[in-house]
């Protein structure tokens, strides 16, 4: 099982006509038991989703900053662009609400999905690569935007990443997964991979150069 369809069991997405087993809980609520109409609460306000693709998250011909005020006002209700473009946390994201979506590339539309999920603030969060595409300084400022607004919101994000240097920079702890089982649990303190995972993760420490610089760029916690 992917990553990915991992995301979509825990959000009730799971595909028509697809069995699922296990359990699977929020506050002590079991989510895999509710209807439709019990999710419409919870999806957006408590638990986001932070996707991978990010190309078609919005319309592609409309100012950005009026879709995020739509967004804002019907989850948090905020009424104002001002409100906006205070709350983004990534300095990069904010500079881009005066954009149309489809003028931006893959990393930019990527920071600004980012802002605005951290800007909602739901009580869960799943980020699905959420540095994919981003240069080293850009990912080391999402970083500690993400580390920000968990010390700061009571947010929880749950990052689902092949990148170990990001992944290690906002976790307290990290699971390590193969075939959709959890293999072993990792300390935010472990600099580096143990055996035999260190050489499917691309972001390792001491051979990746990006993953070097990235480090140098992200601030102290």
């Amino acid at each position: 099982m992917g990553k990915s369809c991992l995301i979509r069991l825990c959000m009730g997405l799971a595909p028509t006509g697809s069995r699922v087993t296990g359990s699977v809980r929020l506050d002590g609520t079991e989510l895999l038991s509710l209807n439709s109409a019990a999710w419409q609460p919870l999806r957006g306000r408590r638990m986001g989703w932070m996707t991978q693709g990010v190309a078609t998250a919005l319309e592609p011909t409309e100012r950005i900053a009026s879709q995020m005020t739509a967004v804002l006002r019907h989850l948090r209700g905020w009424e104002t662009e001002q409100s906006l473009a205070l709350a983004f946390s990534v300095n990069d994201a904010r500079e881009l609400l005066s954009r149309r979506w489809g003028e931006l590339s893959g990393g930019q539309q990527r920071l600004v999905l980012a802002s605005l999920w951290l800007s909602v603030a739901p009580d869960l969060l799943f980020a699905d690569e959420p540095s994919a595409g981003l240069d080293a300084d850009r990912s080391a400022g999402l970083a500690a935007a993400i580390r920000e607004a968990c010390a700061t919101s009571g947010l929880t994000v749950l990052v689902v990443s092949h990148n170990w240097t990001f992944a290690r920079a906002v976790a307290d702890r990290c699971l390590l997964l193969r075939e959709g089982m959890v293999e072993e649990i990792v300390p935010d303190t472990a600099s580096d991979l143990p055996p035999p995972y260190e050489h499917g993760f691309p972001g390792r420490r001491r051979t990746d150069p990006a993953g070097a610089r990235f480090e140098q760029a992200l601030p102290a916690r």
